[in-house]
């Protein structure tokens, strides 16, 4: 039963078309970018989860994942931008910037011609790039936007790094894949911490409110009207109880959720 109030946030899996400009340093190709990567995060921040598309509207920032001032190679490469929200990047994700630089050798080039597979320059970079932020001290490690960080070299024994949500306790964790080392772990937790998804300043009420109204409304609302992928991801999973379960199953679920948040607060 404890699973069950357990939110587990995507994978971000970017669906470029061939023979499309996505060149960042280009008008048409930051456009094209900006509408693949909003449909791949359905319009959040790939970072922190809060709503970037607001009616009709995109907020969002394209943002690298590595660095252009870290690894030149790779500024006009689409692989390497994520969609974020302002305040991920231009304050949280630049924390600590100075001290994730690397050397990159002079003569990996990247011409910018694939399509919907990386080059071997990004991977070079990028795998250099994670490596780094493993054995610096001081440094916050985080989960690259939208390649993502992966556990183990066999094929068939990955495991991605995964963020989840804490329903009864209303925060961010590590998914709860039993397969994850310790480093795994506490590389997630310093991501989870980097983005301050659990910060008392920065993290999301949404929960709060959608519990809130489907109390006060004993209906379930429209995901729309909230401003997190974990409200919207909540909302559906509701939708799927009730259509098998009834209303008072719903029902009973937020009441337990709201009963804890109120017992905490205490």
């Amino acid at each position: 039963m404890k699973d069950f109030f357990i939110l587990e946030l995507p994978n971000y899996e970017v669906k470029f078309e061939e023979n499309q400009n996505y060149k960042y340093k280009n008008d048409k190709g930051k456009e094209n970018l900006k509408k693949v990567l909003l449909s791949a995060s359905r319009g959040y921040c790939m970072y922190c989860y809060t709503r970037v598309e607001v009616d009709r509207k995109n907020y969002g920032h394209l943002e690298h994942s590595v660095e252009q001032e870290t690894a030149p190679v790779l500024s006009n490469c689409h692989h390497n931008i994520s969609i974020a929200c302002s305040t991920c990047n231009l304050s949280l994700k630049k924390r600590e910037q100075g001290k994730r630089k690397v050397e990159i050798e002079e003569k990996l080039i990247c011409d910018f011609s694939c399509e919907s597979t990386p080059c071997d320059a990004y991977y070079t970079v990028a795998n250099k790039y994670i490596s780094n932020l493993t054995e610096k001290d001081g440094i916050k490690k985080f989960i690259l936007r939208p390649r993502g960080v992966i556990q183990g070299d066999n094929p068939k024994e990955r495991i991605y790094y995964k963020v989840a949500y804490d329903l009864l306790n209303c925060k961010f964790i590590p998914y709860g894949d039993e397969r994850y080392l310790p480093e795994s772990k506490k590389y997630i937790e310093e991501h989870i911490e980097k983005f301050c998804l659990n910060d008392e300043e920065y993290r999301t009420k949404e929960i709060e409110k959608v519990v809130e109204d489907i109390i006060n409304l004993k209906q379930i609302p429209n995901k729309t009207r909230y401003n997190n992928l974990v409200a919207g991801l909540f909302i559906e999973k509701l939708e799927r109880i009730s259509s098998k379960f009834g209303m008072e199953r719903v029902l009973k679920i937020c009441t337990t959720i709201e009963t804890m948040r109120v017992m905490k607060s205490n």
